[in-house]
């Protein structure tokens, strides 16, 4: 018996580390029109070197709070209640943020270094 090819990236990347860019910060602003409270990554440098603002949704912006450089994105998910087995959207956005270069994600071993 074989498993689906797709749960091999999710395995894989549930031990990846994740950190923020130098020049990202995690920023939750609340509407002043609506009770919902809006969470970004924003940069400190200047829109030549890229986007100045990226929306994130709650719980990659509760990941993301987290994060130290030295946890696994499996421990995050562990410690904010998210099922690892579940966040299939929570993936692709970090790997979205990855590809936009706003995270930073590397093999444990890489990290710790």
């Amino acid at each position: 018996m074989r498993r689906k090819a797709e749960d091999l990236p999710r395995r894989a990347c549930a031990e990846l580390v994740l950190s923020l860019r130098p020049s990202r910060k995690l920023v939750r602003r609340s509407s002043s029109t609506h009770s919902d409270k809006i969470n970004r990554l924003e940069s400190t440098m200047s829109r030549y070197f890229g986007g100045t603002a990226i929306p994130v949704s709650d719980d990659v912006f509760e990941i993301l709070l987290r994060q130290d450089g030295c946890k696994s994105l499996e421990q995050l998910c562990r410690e904010t209640n998210i099922e690892i087995e579940q966040a299939e959207e929570l993936m692709t956005e970090l790997v979205e943020l990855w590809e936009k270069r706003a995270i930073v994600l590397l093999p444990a071993r890489q990290a710790g270094k």
